[in-house]
C-alpha cells in the first residue's frame, strides 16, 4: 500500500479492515455514532460524499506530528463524542478526547472494541 511508504508498515487489522471497505459510518438513530475513516488515494471519492480530510493518512499525519511519542499510531476512526481512535502496531485500540485532550480509553483489543462499540450503540437504541 502507497500509504505504507510514508507512515510505515500498517497494522495487520488495519490492513484487513481496509481489504473489506474503506470508510464507513454506522448510525444510530439518523446520527453518525463513529466514522471509520478511508484512505485517500483510492480512488477519491466526490467532495460531497466524504470530506478528504476523513482519511486515515490526514488525521495519522496531524496526529504523529503533534507528538514524538505517537509514531506508531494509525488514526482509524472517530467517534461522535470527539474521541479519535487510534491503532497501535501491536492491534490495541486507544481513544483520545479531542475536546479535554486527555485518553478515554488505552489498550483494548481491536475486536474488544468492534463490540464495546456495538454495546454502546445497542444502550442508546434502547433509550
Amino acid at each position: 500500500m502507497a500509504v505504507e511508504g510514508e507512515f510505515g508498515r500498517l497494522p495487520t487489522t488495519t490492513k484487513e479492515m481496509l481489504r473489506r471497505f474503506d470508510g464507513a459510518k454506522l448510525f444510530i438513530s439518523g446520527i453518525p455514532f463513529v466514522r471509520l475513516f478511508r484512505l485517500s488515494n483510492t480512488p477519491p471519492l466526490p467532495p460531497l460524499e466524504w470530506a478528504p480530510e476523513w482519511c486515515i493518512e490526514e488525521f495519522t499525519r496531524k496526529w504523529r506530528a503533534a507528538g514524538s511519542d505517537r509514531q506508531d499510531d494509525w488514526a482509524i476512526a472517530m467517534m461522535n463524542y470527539g474521541a479519535l481512535v487510534l491503532l497501535q502496531a501491536d492491534d490495541t485500540v486507544k481513544e483520545w478526547d479531542t475536546g479535554e485532550s486527555r485518553w478515554l480509553l488505552k489498550g483494548l483489543a481491536f475486536g474488544d472494541w468492534i463490540e464495546k462499540v456495538m454495546r454502546e450503540g445497542e444502550l442508546i437504541m434502547a433509550d
